[in-house]
């Protein structure tokens, strides 16, 4: 039976039997103790009743009268005095039993009554020589035993029925839960990704173990779309330079006069796409690897490149401006981070035309750092914005410009290796690209 094959009914059952013991453990530290004070009070019960006999101290003939009075009465004790030699003087206790503390079985009574009429007798030699001895039954004691162990026996089959109970519930529920994650592999076994393990908001951890499965679910789903997306966009993209690539060589084999001409162009077709694969390269290489953050001076790395890209922008007919706060540090890798803004300026001055403004900036917003580029340009749609971060996408009025599509796909690979909020906002008219450091650097 799988049930009792689950991991939380072998734990319900391990704990039932240390349950189970401890009970136990209880049960006999309480069946002593109350078997011992009961017993005691029983013990000063007869001392008091033996001292009250001799008190004052009587004669013989006046003690065998105290005895007799007291077993006309309704007292629950039972005596016996003695002569020297043993002989039986007065009382109801048969034969003389030692001296000091004793058990005395009462006369008469079947034998699986025993317990109940046992006698607790105590004895003692008084100065005429003869000997007195008072007893009382110990019925109290048993009654008190057998409701200690009908109590106990009670309370340990309730609490072994529940604790079943429990455990048969815990794992029922713990099977039912691993049966929807061992559902959902096996969906995603047969390659539908889009599955997830449902969670019950109980927040235990099972909870915490399919919310962690379902984020991994979804990113290989991501990856997934994404290595489908980068075939085809591939095979897409690749297509039109690798056929240039072949007419440019057909045409130098079969023109001899423009040959070198047409080697130089296929020389720059294929320096394009290596330049494609390096960049696709680079993205797995910032994607898989485990880059070293350290304090990056954002403000100098910035105004640094602002400097040397001013030059290229004003030769290309552009302006470009820098409005970075003083002593800005955040963390990261700085290399990386470089990469960033390289990719975003390079952007901004390849699909902007000429005599665009184009900014680049930074400044403290709360605890963390807000920087951006931004473009007087065309500009991008809004429902573009999402799917230009896409390797290889690019927009059709962008096609005739130079360019992989990876750009944009390499800073959000960065923004995301780093923890950071990377926006694409309108800049009325132009593109503005934010990326939000949430803490900046101590």
């Amino acid at each position: 039976m799988r049930l009792t094959r689950t991991e939380g009914f072998r734990l319900t059952t391990w704990f039932a039997g240390i349950f189970l013991l401890a009970g136990g453990a209880v049960f006999a530290l309480v069946y002593w103790t109350t078997s011992h004070a009961l017993e005691d009070q029983v013990r000063v019960e007869i001392r008091r009743e033996a001292a009250e006999l001799m008190r004052p101290r009587p004669t013989v003939e006046g003690l065998m009268m105290r005895i007799r009075i007291k077993m006309a009465g309704s007292g629950h004790f039972h005596y016996l005095l003695a002569g020297p030699q043993g002989n039986p003087l007065a009382g109801n206790i048969a034969q003389p039993p030692p001296l000091g503390w004793s058990r005395q079985p009462l006369a008469g009574g079947e034998e699986e009554d025993r317990a109940h009429k046992d006698l607790l007798v105590w004895g003692e030699r008084l100065p005429n020589g003869n000997g007195l001895w008072v007893g009382a039954s110990l019925q109290r004691v048993s009654e008190a035993q057998e409701a200690i162990q009908s109590a106990f026996g009670l309370g340990l089959v309730a609490a072994l029925v529940a604790a079943v109970a429990g455990g048969v519930t815990v794992s029922l529920g713990f099977l039912r839960r691993v049966d929807a994650i061992n559902r959902t592999a096996r969906a995603i076994m047969t390659g539908d990704l889009s599955h997830r393990i449902p969670v019950s908001g109980s927040g235990d951890e099972l909870d915490r173990l399919a919310q962690n499965l379902n984020a991994m679910l979804a990113r290989m789903e991501s990856l997934m779309d994404n290595l489908r997306q980068v075939s085809r966009d591939l095979a897409h993209d690749l297509r039109t330079p690798l056929t240039r690539l072949r007419q440019k060589l057909e045409s130098a084999s079969r023109d001899p006069a423009g040959r070198e001409e047409e080697i130089a162009a296929a020389l720059r077709e294929a320096d394009g796409l290596l330049d494609v694969f390096n960049a696709i390269l680079r993205l797995a290489q910032i994607e898989a690897g485990q880059p070293t953050f350290a304090p990056v001076a954002l403000s100098g790395l910035l105004s640094g490149l602002a400097d040397t890209y001013r030059p290229l922008a004003e030769e290309q007919g552009r302006f470009l401006q820098a409005k970075v706060e003083p002593d800005l540090l955040v963390s990261g890798s700085h290399p990386l981070l470089t990469q960033m803004f390289v990719n975003l300026l390079e952007n901004a001055l390849t699909h902007t035309p000429p005599g665009t403004p184009i900014e680049i900036g930074a400044a403290r917003e709360g605890r963390g750092v807000r920087a951006w580029v931004q473009d007087r340009g065309p500009g991008i749609p809004a429902q573009e914005r999402e799917r230009v971060l896409r390797r290889f996408y690019r927009l059709e009025a962008s096609r005739s410009t130079p360019g992989s599509g990876l750009g944009l796909a390499l800073v959000d690979a960065i923004a995301q290796r780093h923890g950071l909020r990377l926006e694409l906002l309108d800049a009325g008219p132009g593109l503005r690209v934010e990326i939000f450091f949430p803490a900046a650097a101590a």
